[in-house]
């Protein structure tokens, strides 16, 4: 398997792959005709990502929660290199990217894997890779992880070290990460688990709904995953639902559900756009033009100058106009078009506009 016929299998998505083996036929096919794009990117994620890259070196500006998170990961890699017992790291590698090949051949590639965080110990006889998780969702335990047992396997197919041990750091889940150590016989045993699951995804074409559809790329399109989204009964009697176990297990499909409804109604959103009248009564709104400001320290200099109000605890990233409106007008005690008036006469330099996209909705009926 070349990497141009198919995208790679990845250590991050392992978990769907063991699940849903027909999950990457499914995905090729979707991609040669057109129907998958770039992924669009949650918030969610983009905090993850620049938490990621500040673990990893990199200048970034965080807000004190992300800051927060961040120094619990570090304190909680800490932990982990203690109870590792192996003393200080020889050298440690950020964010590498490792590909498992067909011997003898290194361009013929099975699987891949990014490691966040690799401690290797008297030269590379020892390693211990750590995986950040800036979420509050908790992961599978680091024993039953299939992302960081691919990362591990990953890792001794590049140095043959003796035994490698693994953590999962998730500070806003649990205090205490399990760390799981893998000698020579377990990286063995692990390997050929990976190699089956990867080999399956090629020929098995058979799909399976379920946690591992939430991050699926194919999710707005596969009909199993569409099943269960919409299959639940419409009339639910909330006396009835499920405590214990079962409810624990129903609340779990909700979140899948929901994550697969957002993308297929993202995915409608763009054929509504993209084709015209292909969805009879719906429609993407108008743009609307939202204010924001673009200057906050000549912001936060005009409001000490010329009000003699502090703006500051009002900023972390940004500062609302909202919050700036309604912080003049208790100084002033304008309001309406006054207070409009004042605000314009202040801040316009530092007042920007940026066009926010229409979103999809019904036609309203007056329209019709």
């Amino acid at each position: 398997m070349s990497e141009a016929k198919s995208p790679l299998a990845s250590a991050s998505s392992m978990w769907r792959h063991a699940n849903c083996h027909g999950n990457r036929i499914l995905e090729r096919s979707l991609r040669d005709r057109g129907l998958l794009g770039h992924e669009d990117t949650t918030p969610e994620a983009t905090i993850g990502t620049r938490i990621h890259a500040s673990l990893e070196g990199m200048p970034e500006d965080l807000e004190l929660t992300e800051e927060d998170v961040k120094d619990r990961c570090e304190s909680l890699d800490e932990e982990c290199r203690k109870a590792f017992n192996q003393g200080k790291p020889d050298w440690t590698q950020y964010e590498a990217r490792y590909d498992w090949w067909e011997e003898p051949n290194p361009d013929i590639k099975f699987f891949t894997g990014k490691p966040d965080r690799i401690h290797f110990y008297q030269g590379n006889r020892y390693a211990l890779d750590i995986n950040f998780k800036t979420g509050r969702k908790g992961s599978p335990e680091s024993h039953l992880n299939l992302q960081l047992r691919t990362e591990i396997v990953l890792i001794w197919r590049h140095y043959r070290c003796e035994w490698i041990g693994g953590a999962i750091v998730e500070p806003l889940v649990s205090s205490k990460p399990e760390i799981v150590i893998y000698d020579e016989s377990a990286l063995r045993e692990a390997e050929r688990e990976i190699l089956e699951i990867v080999d399956k995804t090629e020929w098995d074409s058979s799909r399976k709904a379920g946690g591992w559809c939430i991050h699926c790329p194919c999710r707005a399109f596969c009909p199993e995953a569409k099943q269960l989204a919409l299959h639940e009964p419409l009339y639910i009697f909330t006396k009835g639902l499920p405590r214990g176990e079962e409810g624990a297990e129903v609340l779990a499909k909700i979140e899948v559900a929901k994550a697969i409804l957002d993308k297929m109604h993202d995915a409608y959103k763009n054929i509504v756009q993209t084709e015209l009248n292909s969805i009879p009564g719906w429609h993407i709104s108008d743009s609307t033009s939202v204010r924001f400001i673009k200057d906050i320290p000549r912001a936060e200099d005009i409001a000490a100058k010329k009000l003699d109000i502090g703006i500051h605890d009002l900023v972390k990233t940004t500062l609302p106009i909202g919050k700036l409106e309604a912080r003049v007008a208790e100084a002033t005690g304008l309001k309406g078009k006054a207070l409009k008036a004042k605000i314009k006469d202040l801040f316009e330099l530092v007042i920007g506009t940026t066009e926010k996209a229409g979103s999809l909705e019904r036609i309203p009926k007056r329209l019709l």
